[in-house]
């Protein structure tokens, strides 16, 4: 249910920008991780999140850079960054401390740009080439995880995923799928995060992942921008960013691996009954732990 379209909810907690959230406000790059587990751990795959993402990722499509900081942060793994765009333009549209920042912090070597995600092997040699084994025949790396957070295609005036473009998203993510494979280990997976309200619901992430029969969906994980600090959802090529509090990971494994892959990991069921005790949890003024438990 839509919390801003609850009288009770909105009467006891009116309707706030995203951004006044305490959790939101507070700077600290810990700060709501420890819910999981994640935050300072300092070991890859330790926390509830290292383990969907694994102790190696390919960040896809990166706006800012600042989403594999707050993985790496986060969950210890180790992280290559990739953008779409050349790395003036990022420091041009963002300032420059994004790039240094990123490279500063996760080694130059680890962030590539003019990546493309439906050409990932090629783009991603020509960028990172150190990232390829000369002991194997140029052999590509392979990761835990290849990640992209709000894929979709660039357009003007940051219209992006509007109704008209849909059938162009829908492509872009068929593609993605097939061009990610060879970089994608055994047992890895792919995580995908998008918004699913409309028209985004209608872009049915899971059929165009699942088009080519190489992946399945294993599940989906409601998406806490808060536990990525300093992560900043971004419009293509714009400072602006977008409310995503009804965004979720969809992650996918490789059509041979065996089933129950997140079943196992700590994650709490969203069912029903689970959401309407968080709410009325919340309406009461309580919230917090009594929410998490379903009381």
């Amino acid at each position: 249910p839509d919390c801003a379209l609850d009288a009770a909810f909105t009467a006891a907690h009116p309707n706030q920008r995203p951004e006044t959230c305490p959790r939101s406000a507070d700077k600290s790059s810990a700060v709501g991780g420890r819910a999981l587990g994640v935050g300072g751990s300092g070991e890859a795959g330790g926390s509830i999140m290292g383990k969907v993402f694994g102790g190696r990722v390919l960040c896809v499509g990166d706006g800012d850079l600042s989403f594999a900081l707050g993985l790496s942060r986060a969950t210890g793994a180790a992280v290559v960054a990739t953008s779409y765009e050349a790395r003036d333009t990022l420091a041009r549209v963002y300032g420059p401390g994004c790039v240094e920042g990123c490279e500063g912090e996760l080694g130059g070597g680890n962030v590539g740009y003019e990546v493309d995600a439906v050409d990932l092997v090629r783009t991603l040699r020509k960028a990172l080439p150190g990232l390829f084994d000369d002991r194997n025949g140029r052999a590509p790396p392979t990761f835990d995880a290849v990640v992209w957070n709000f894929p979709c295609t660039a357009e003007e005036d940051g219209q992006d995923g509007q109704n008209s473009e849909m059938e162009r998203n829908k492509a872009l993510l068929r593609s993605f799928s097939a061009s990610l494979l060879p970089l994608l280990s055994p047992g890895g997976r792919v995580v995908v995060t998008h918004k699913t309200k409309p028209p985004y619901n209608h872009w049915s992430v899971v059929e165009q992942l699942e088009a080519a029969g190489n992946l399945k969906c294993a599940g989906r994980v409601c998406f806490d921008r808060c536990l990525f600090k300093p992560y900043k959802n971004r419009k293509a090529l714009d400072k602006k960013s977008f409310s995503c509090h009804d965004a979720e990971m969809y992650v996918f494994e490789k059509s041979t691996a065996p089933p129950g892959g997140l079943e196992n990991l700590g994650l709490v069921k969203m069912t029903d009954e689970v959401v309407i005790g968080m709410r009325d949890a919340f309406v009461r003024g309580k919230g917090g732990a009594e929410a998490g438990n379903g009381k």
